[in-house]
């Protein structure tokens, strides 16, 4: 073989590479700018989307100036020592306010950053989170004493805010409530939900949230209903959920910091969602803990609820009202709420 032959053969592979590789350049060149394009009309539709949004749901209540930033409240009924509800979204108290406002004053609010509540510049911890509760009552007129019924985090929320401000609080409502050693105990990593809450505000920007959370029935009425789906499809929501799980751990840190409630008037209720097993006794014994930091406290397992459905399920939210009102009558007689 000569060595003319020998170049020319070892120049086909070369040229074959060549094209390989530009094929593949070309294929990365289109994708970048379909990536590049969608990524567009994602960020147009999600900007266009949320404005009508903004226009089509007008807050229910008063959105009240706490120090720089608004928050918004609905209150209704009337009486002395107000129930206050802490769910986080205005409308998980679409059927249980209008139940307790027959019997007093009761008054539900959105956290900063959700609903109609704007975005604030403070930690997200519930030191922060109590300060600015305590300022939104203050400013709307809503007088202590109050009964404080927190759901989720929001139980959490509710213990931390009456060893702020213990001479707020008369009594106290746990709806499923965070019990801050429940990751710790149930094997689950706050990382995962932290980096899970990263994407998603990500994915909100270019709309992709607002797609998951279409046609979602959460089975309240059909406007709040659809006032929370636009909710949890806003760019600040996901925001608000991200800069949450930043200050998870701090919240527990405080949630363990807050102490017992001595003899303060209680009821703890409980949607076990767990199957049965090992896990399932572990989330019983939590919240049987939970009960246990008050000598006053009356514990209630609800039947086939789920953690959100105590709330959002009528059939459900009506026994959260009645052991609501229950604690109500029991401190207006001074009886202690049946266990």
């Amino acid at each position: 073989m000569t060595a003319k032959t020998l170049q020319r053969d070892t120049q086909v592979p070369s040229k074959q590479g060549h094209g390989c590789l530009s094929t593949i350049r070309g294929g990365l060149k289109w994708f970048g700018i379909v990536l590049v394009t969608l990524t567009i009309l994602g960020i147009g539709y999600q900007t266009v989307a949320t404005e009508l949004d903004k226009r089509a749901f007008t807050p229910p209540g008063q959105l009240y100036d706490v120090g720089g930033y608004r928050m918004h409240m609905v209150c209704m009924g009337e009486g002395r020592s107000a129930v206050i509800l802490d769910a986080g979204e205005v409308s998980l108290g679409a059927w249980i306010q209008p139940i307790v406002a027959q019997s007093t004053q009761v008054c539900a609010f959105d956290r900063a950053g959700y609903g109609w509540s704007e975005l604030a510049p403070e930690p997200r911890d519930a030191l922060h989170r109590a300060a600015e509760l305590h300022d939104l009552l203050d400013v709307a007129g809503v007088e202590a004493p109050y009964i404080l019924a927190g759901h989720s985090i929001g139980g959490l929320f509710s213990r931390v805010y009456r060893s702020q401000y213990p001479d707020e609080v008369i009594g106290m409502v746990l709806i499923d409530a965070t019990h801050p050693d429940t990751f710790d105990r149930q094997g689950e990593s706050i990382q995962t939900m932290q980096t899970m809450a990263t994407i998603s505000s990500v994915a909100a920007r270019v709309g992709l949230m607002r797609l998951f959370a279409a046609g979602q029935n959460f089975s309240l009425p059909e406007s709040d209903n659809a006032a929370l789906i636009a909710d949890t499809a806003t760019n600040r929501y996901w925001d608000s959920q991200r800069e949450d799980l930043a200050a998870f751990e701090a919240i527990l840190d405080q949630g363990r910091a807050a102490g017992d409630l001595g003899d303060l008037p209680l009821a703890v209720l409980v949607a076990l969602t767990y199957p049965e097993g090992p896990a399932r006794e572990t989330e019983r014994a939590l919240q049987i803990e939970l009960a246990a930091l008050s000598s006053n406290s009356s514990y209630q397992e609800i039947e086939g609820a789920g953690h959100i459905t105590l709330l959002t399920d009528s059939q459900y939210a009506a026994q959260v009202s009645e052991t609501i009102l229950a604690v109500v009558e029991a401190l207006r007689s001074n009886q202690i709420p049946a266990s």
